[in-house]
């Protein structure tokens, strides 16, 4: 309590002046604005954005491998992405266009959009956003010209503009063949399916045979065996002979005075007078039946009136419209259905009555229905049931019986029953909650009898201690009335440190940052960009520096620290500069200034901004060949070369690849470079050159800049292959000769034997051409030759046909009639006769 300020100058109390001092300044700081932290996009970030979107791209693909078709988002955890990143991800648009697809990414900031954009290929920036194309894994560039097992729209990787020619080597595993046209020598196959099978002559079975003439197909053999089904669309005519030991025959017509079978599968058998002892027929339709024994599927009868029905009754099926018997007398009654509209019997006795289901449309009544034994799995009647005894062993159902009406009472009542159970349940539940409510209401007064007892002692040991803080209060008003003065005093310094000088007000440095030319994509090598900083509200000076990082350099004695005294402001800047950028190459950097509180250093603030410089100058590939072997004359028929090259200039990696025109072939493999790279590719070329003949073309090399096709560069090497040997007509011709056998025969170079049964005589045939056809050798230009056989066989054309047993000996005088040059061939042939075992004529 302060009574008079006067009288309190000349007494402090330090312990308390600190405190209040304290507690002033404290008050001042929480005046002040909470500082502004900006955050910095760092290179974590990107990197973390970068590692998702390839988890994302890495599942696309996966999926597209195995669908040949991209996923959507939610598809593609069972491609390894995870679940966290489809429901927090970066990506934020998912889009297919065309056969790619688009992916959209959201950056926290245009600056880290804009750092993020150098990881992906061609991308487009909109603000924060970036979005870029993901191809599928099988839209390469670089293999465009190979063959691939996948559909390739784009390359047209499936199709070959050549033949394959395989010389002797084999084609295996393959699961279909398809062609408009084969040829071959020998088809060797364990199964072959053809839809149309064309024999010019006759077809051989071992030692059997199927010809043709006219009049129609001959069979020659000793007997013929038909093991599985002969359908036959015309007549069978048999002159009157008989057909023997038939396990089984389907006709659609079968005319015949008698048929015996032991047993018989008919589907429809028609005739005046039908006996069998035991018929087993799937559907019976008659008007007149007669049998010891009769089992049957289904049985359609539209009167069957019989005064006796002696036997066995069997069948899964039975329709009948009426049916009327005097008696009926059988051991056994069997069906699995029985439909009919009226069954009339004056007596009947039957031993046993089973059935599946019984349905009958109208009434069933008598007076007695009687069975030693009768069961239904299900009885229906639509009418009214009347009679004796049922029994079932299931349902027993009728739309007028007193037995469903008394079952659906029962079950009424019973649910009754169980309904109340309910509700008396229920009841006994509430009845024991109650109780146990009481019995806890009762432990409760008690609990607060006790505690009524207990705060009334505390407030008696309240009352003392609020006597003893009085005291104590007292004392501490009189120690603060002494150390009033020393208030007084702190209290002027503050008043001029706060309101006049306001140093004491600590104050957070102004700072803003602007760039000239940091984003720059120029056709050069070489860039500079300057930032510009402003610095104010220095009320206790400022300190601040500048930070560059990346590829770029500071320049010209700028981007230096300094000092800013108290109440001033600066505007310092920092240049920066990249140079020798390759062509396509983009650097990146960023400049960053943080400017601190001379006095309270925890007090800053800082700016960055990005740099880009990026080189578009795109770089075309360098390439030179050469050729060693590429021109050449002499005596031979073979020829070969290398054509060696060097490829560099390839900053962003180039693909190359070979073509070759004329006649040559070549081993040339297609193939890229790596970026900065270079390569040195060659070419194997060789050619068979006909005699008298030159062979000519090129071999070029096109490679491409990888990233910008449509840079490329070109070099080529011509060839040119003389064959200085004379030319010589019958260097391509081919003689022989083949002897016609039960097999497929073709013909053999030189000579050929074969062998023929008694009392056949031989049959060869000569032949002379520049190919081998299906049987003789053939003339590709028949109007360039002119054959005339003689000797054992005679004639004129490449083919000359005769017979015998023995040898037969034929000289073919070939004429090439553009040079009128001849030549002769002779060709021997070897006939084998074999009677009763024993050869003539080898």
């Amino acid at each position: 309590m302060v009574k008079n300020r006067s009288k309190q100058m000349g007494s402090t109390i330090p312990s308390y002046v600190g405190i209040l001092l304290m507690v002033s300044v404290g008050a001042w700081y929480a005046l002040e604005n909470s500082q502004t932290v900006v955050s910095e996009q760092s290179n974590k970030l990107v990197m973390s954005m970068k590692g998702q979107v390839m988890q994302r791209i890495n599942a696309l693909q996966s999926c597209y491998h195995e669908t040949r078709d991209w996923c959507a988002p939610n598809e593609l955890e069972t491609y390894g992405l995870p679940t966290d990143a489809i429901n927090n991800s970066f990506v934020v648009d998912q889009l297919k266009s065309g056969g790619d697809v688009k992916l959209t990414v959201q950056a926290p900031s245009i600056e880290a959009a804009m750092a993020f954009s150098k990881h992906v290929m061609e991308p487009e920036l909109n603000g924060p956003q970036v979005t870029f194309t993901v191809k599928p894994p099988t839209d390469s560039d670089i293999l465009k010209n190979q063959l691939q097992r996948y559909a390739d729209t784009r390359h047209q990787r499936n199709s070959l503009e050549s033949n394959i020619e395989m010389g002797t080597r084999n084609v295996k595993n393959f699961e279909v063949a398809r062609a408009s046209k084969g040829e071959f020598q020998e088809l060797n196959s364990g199964r072959q399916l053809t839809a149309k099978l064309e024999v010019s002559r006759k077809l051989s079975l071992g030692s059997n045979e199927i010809g043709f003439n006219d009049e129609g197909v001959l069979f020659d053999a000793t007997s013929t065996n038909i093991s599985g089904q002969a359908n036959i669309n015309g007549d069978l005519e048999l002159n009157n002979n008989d057909i023997d030991g038939i396990n089984e025959a389907h006709v659609s017509e079968l005319l015949t005075n008698s048929l015996a079978a032991s047993t018989g599968v008919i589907s429809e058998l028609k005739g005046d007078n039908v006996k069998y002892d035991n018929g087993n027929i799937t559907t019976v339709t008659s008007y007149k039946y007669v049998s010891d024994t009769f089992n049957t599927e289904q049985m359609k009868v539209v009167d069957l009136n019989s005064s006796n029905i002696n036997s066995n009754f069997q069948a899964d099926n039975a329709s009948i419209d009426e049916l009327n018997f005097l008696n009926a007398n059988g051991q056994n009654w069997k069906y699995n259905t029985s439909n009919t509209n009226q069954l009339v019997s004056k007596n009947s006795s039957v031993g046993m009555a089973d059935g599946q289901n019984m349905a009958v449309q109208t009434d069933m009544r008598g007076q007695t229905i009687k069975a030693n034994s009768g069961r239904f799995t299900s009885a229906s009647v639509l009418g009214l049931t009347a009679g004796g005894d049922f029994y079932s062993n299931d349902d027993f159902v009728t739309s007028k019986s007193s037995v469903n009406r008394n079952l659906s009472s029962l079950v009424n009542q019973d649910s009754a029953i169980s309904n109340n159970t309910s509700s008396i349940n229920n009841t006994k539940g509430k009845i024991n909650t109650a109780g146990r409510d009481i019995a806890s209401n009762e432990s409760a007064i008690a609990k607060n009898e006790r505690d009524a007892s207990t705060n009334r002692n505390a407030i008696d040991n309240n009352k003392r201690d609020i006597a003893t803080n009085e005291l104590d209060i007292d004392n501490v008003a009189k120690r603060l009335d002494n150390s009033a003065d020393e208030l007084g005093l702190w209290q002027d310094r503050l008043d001029k440190c706060m309101y006049q000088t306001q140093y004491c007000i600590p104050q957070d440095p102004s700072l803003s940052l602007s760039c000239i030319g940091c984003s720059q994509a120029e056709p050069q090598a070489s860039f500079t960009a300057t930032a510009l900083a402003t610095i104010s509200a220095c009320r206790q000076g400022c300190t601040y520096s500048w930070v560059v990082t990346g590829a770029l350099s500071k320049s010209g004695g700028t981007c230096a620290s300094g000092t800013i005294p108290r109440g001033g402001s600066a505007t310092p800047s920092c240049k920066v500069t990249k140079s020798n950028i390759l062509p396509q190459d983009t650097v990146t950097g960023s400049i960053k200034i943080e400017v601190n509180n001379s006095h309270y250093t925890d007090r800053m603030d800082s700016k960055i901004v990005s740099v880009t410089f990026k080189n578009t100058t795109i770089p075309r590939p360098t390439v030179n060949t050469s050729c060693s072997g590429c021109n050449s004359s002499r005596s031979s028929s073979s020829f070969n070369a290398l054509v060696t090259s060097s490829i560099s200039n390839c900053p962003q990696g180039c693909n190359y690849s070979w073509s070759i025109s004329g006649g040559a072939s070549g081993s040339c493999s297609s193939g890229s470079v790596t970026a900065g790279g270079s390569a040195s590719p060659s070419c194997s070329i060789s050619g068979n050159v006909a005699d008298a003949s030159t062979m000519s073309g090129n071999v070029s090399l096109v490679v491409t800049n990888s990233v910008s096709p449509s840079y490329s560069a070109q070099d080529s090497e011509s060839y040119s292959w003389q064959n200085t040997t004379p030319s010589n007509p019958f260097n391509g011709l081919s003689y022989g000769c083949w002897v016609d056998t039960a097999a497929y025969d073709q013909a053999s170079f030189g000579s050929c034997d074969g062998r023929v049964e008694a009392p056949r005589l031989g049959s060869a045939i000569f032949s002379v051409g520049d190919y081998l056809g299906a049987e003789n050798f053939n003339f590709s230009n028949s109007s360039q030759w002119s054959v005339i056989w003689s000797g054992a066989c005679t004639g004129s054309g490449n083919s000359c046909t005769t017979g015998g047993v023995g040898d037969l000996i034929a000289t073919a005088t070939v004429t090439h009639i553009p040079t009128g040059s001849t030549k002769t061939f002779t060709v021997w042939a070897n006939i084998c006769q074999i009677r009763n075992g024993e050869a003539t004529g080898c």
